[in-house]
């Protein structure tokens, strides 16, 4: 377990003497009245460090932070790892949490330091604070620290070069074009498909080109081979994902009249925001296709912005007319796409917002979820309307380990009127915010009121895992 006792009651004693169990009862009492700094120094002054566990040394961590003592939270949450590995994803987030207020070489030097001392432990998942220590370093703008830590932190079991791949594609999203380049080139030394090293020399090509070093952009346009048609069509699709519009759009342009064509096409609206233009253009594929594997493809994207629109009586008949099978591709969303379509047929007053939930979680717009969520019109919604709603929108936030925002969300319910997919989410998204407890006893209530649901095997999975 992770957790401390409850309300500053108690601590997990090793054997402390008997002045040191003086000491923590008067720190008990101080904790009790939210006199921080009398607590801590009573922590300090009577070495109790030695006597708790790490659930209460995470407790004490919260305090220094509270405190602005950054250096030493970080020590006590290397320390709490040291006495229980399995609490390594609490005391990150807590850190993380503490450190938003910290200026930006505390930060660098408190991350830095965390992560020398968890590397030590033998215990510790070394793919797993390198992602911490990145995410972190790139949440604050410390761009070649987060290169840096992803190259250093490189093993025969979870080496770098993807994590510098995906580096570099951020980077380069985001206009850092300088940060990109290392990234980018450090990746291509280490990846070995001719897929991926392409990727990286249009990620370079366009980085040198946007600083107006001509010589090398071209030196790396050479390495990208656009003349493949395949590999052209994987760039449109990583360029609309990174909101390079135009970039998309120029390299559609070059390809053959075709099904991939009119799939990026499509894709292009949509993520553009454009739905209508991309039901239009989904419309006329669908018309045009021949039988066969290209009408069934156009036929999947004919129904989804259909869906998208807010037309789900349209749709309902062309997922009528499919037959179905549990192995076809897209199976999965064929299914939940019928299930919903059936669950809001006699409610049309829930499809645009459905329409909304669904497109979000399509393209990964967590803002459009969100709004989804907190919309007047989600609140005079069906009970039925509202779950589905939420599931998809639940599911886009938590993706995007938006998960404060995902539990507003739910609060803003019932926890009784839940079902259990929403049950299983919310707790989900306590647990990552470091609400551990409140999390678990969601995920005891699913099991215990929906045993047999699948979300509630998952939930007792995530109690075992929560509960190490």
């Amino acid at each position: 377990m992770c957790l401390a006792f409850s309300a500053w009651g108690g601590f997990s004693p090793n054997a402390p003497t008997a002045l040191q169990t003086q000491a923590l009862a008067r720190a008990s009492f101080f904790l009790a009245h939210d006199e921080l700094r009398e607590a801590d120094s009573v922590f300090t002054e009577f070495g109790l460090e030695g006597t708790m566990g790490a659930g209460d040394l995470m407790q004490w961590v919260r305090i220094k932070g509270t405190l602005a003592q950054y250096g030493q939270a970080g020590r006590l949450a290397c320390r709490a790892l040291e006495k229980a590995p399995q609490c390594g994803a609490l005391a990150r987030f807590q850190l993380s949490e503490i450190l938003k207020d910290a200026k930006i070489d505390t930060v660098r030097s408190v991350v830095a330091a965390y992560g020398e001392c968890a590397a030590q432990g033998r215990a510790q998942d070394t793919a797993d604070l390198r992602d911490w220590m990145a995410r972190t370093y790139e949440a604050f703008g410390l761009f070649s620290e987060e290169i840096d830590v992803i190259t250093k932190l490189d093993t025969r079991i979870s080496p770098s070069a993807r994590p510098l791949l995906e580096c570099g594609k951020r980077a380069m999203a985001r206009g850092l074009f300088t940060y990109a380049i290392p990234a980018e080139r450090m990746a291509y030394d280490r990846l070995a498909g001719p897929s991926d090293k392409a990727l990286c020399a249009l990620v370079l090509y366009q980085s040198y080109a946007k600083l107006g070093k001509t010589d090398s952009a071209a030196w790396w346009l050479a390495k990208a081979p656009m003349a493949n048609e395949t590999f052209r069509a994987e760039a449109v699709a990583f360029f609309q994902r990174a909101g390079h519009a135009a970039k998309a759009d120029s390299l559609i342009e070059t390809l053959p009249k075709s099904r991939m064509r009119d799939t990026l096409s499509i894709r292009q609206s949509l993520f553009g925001r454009d739905v209508k233009a991309a039901a239009d253009r989904a419309l006329r594929a669908f018309v045009e296709a021949a039988p066969g594997s290209e009408r069934s493809g156009a036929m999947l994207w004919r129904i989804r912005t259909l869906i998208f629109s807010g037309n789900l009586g349209a749709a309902r008949g062309l997922l009528d007319s499919i037959d179905f099978s549990a192995t076809m591709k897209d199976a999965d969303e064929i299914l939940a796409d019928k299930y919903a379509v059936f669950a809001l047929q006699s409610d049309p007053s829930a499809w645009g917002e459905f329409a909304k939930a669904a497109f979000a979680a399509w393209a990964g717009f967590t803002d459009m979820a969100l709004a989804s969520l907190m919309s007047p019109l989600f609140d005079n919604l069906s009970p039925r309307g509202k779950q589905l709603i939420l599931s998809y929108g639940l599911k886009t936030l938590i993706a995007d380990k938006v998960y404060l925002q995902a539990r507003k969300a739910v609060e803003r319910l019932s926890r009784e009127d839940l079902s259990a997919e929403n049950r299983y989410y919310y707790g989900d998204a306590l647990v990552h915010s470091g609400e551990i407890e409140q999390g678990r006893r969601v995920f005891e209530e699913l099991v215990l009121k929906f045993p047999a649901d699948v979300f509630s095997g998952k939930a007792r999975m995530a109690l075992l895992a929560s509960g190490n």
